[in-house]
C-alpha cells in the first residue's frame, strides 16, 4: 500500500511540475549564464558591428519559422565575418523561443547591451540559446560557460 500511495505522490508532483512550468512558459524571458570577450572588441562603426545586427535580426525567424528551433550561419566576409548560432529549448512552444530570440538580439535589452562591442558571446536563456563569434565555431565543443 505504502508503494500505491509513494508512486500516486511522484505522479502527482510530476503533473504538479509540468503545469507550473507551462504556466510560466509565457513570461519574459530570463538570462540564466553568459560569457562575453573581453578581447579583440568591435565598435559601433566596424564591418563586423553591421553584419552582427544582420545576423540578430534575423535569427529570430531563421531559427523557428525555417529550422524547426535551430540555426546556425555566417554574415560578411573575411575579418568581419559574424558566425552565429541559436537554438530553442524543447520545454517551451516556438513563439515563446521567437520571442526569447527576440528579446536576446534586441539592441536596446539584449545581449549588444549586456556585451557591448564583444565578439564572442554565449548566452543561455530559459527559453533559448545564442551564440556568435568572430571565429567559425561550429563542430567544435564549448566545455565551459
Amino acid at each position: 500500500m505504502a508503494l500505491r500511495n509513494s508512486s500516486f505522490h511522484l505522479l502527482f508532483l510530476c503533473i504538479l511540475a509540468a503545469t507550473t512550468r507551462a504556466s510560466d512558459a509565457g513570461g519574459m524571458p530570463q538570462l540564466q549564464a553568459f560569457d562575453c570577450s573581453t578581447a579583440d572588441n568591435y565598435t559601433a562603426t566596424d564591418a563586423y558591428a553591421a553584419n552582427l545586427k544582420q545576423l540578430l535580426a534575423a535569427l529570430p525567424t531563421n531559427t523557428v519559422s525555417k529550422n524547426g528551433g535551430f540555426f546556425n550561419g555566417r554574415v560578411g566576409q573575411g575579418a568581419a565575418t559574424v558566425y552565429g548560432l541559436a537554438l530553442c529549448s524543447v520545454d517551451f512552444s516556438r513563439s515563446d523561443c521567437k520571442d526569447c530570440l527576440t528579446t536576446a538580439s534586441s539592441s536596446s535589452g539584449g545581449l549588444l547591451k549586456i556585451c557591448p562591442g564583444s565578439v564572442n558571446v554565449s548566452a543561455i536563456l530559459d527559453q533559448c540559446l545564442l551564440r556568435y563569434s568572430n571565429r567559425n565555431f561550429f563542430r567544435t565543443a564549448q566545455t565551459g560557460m
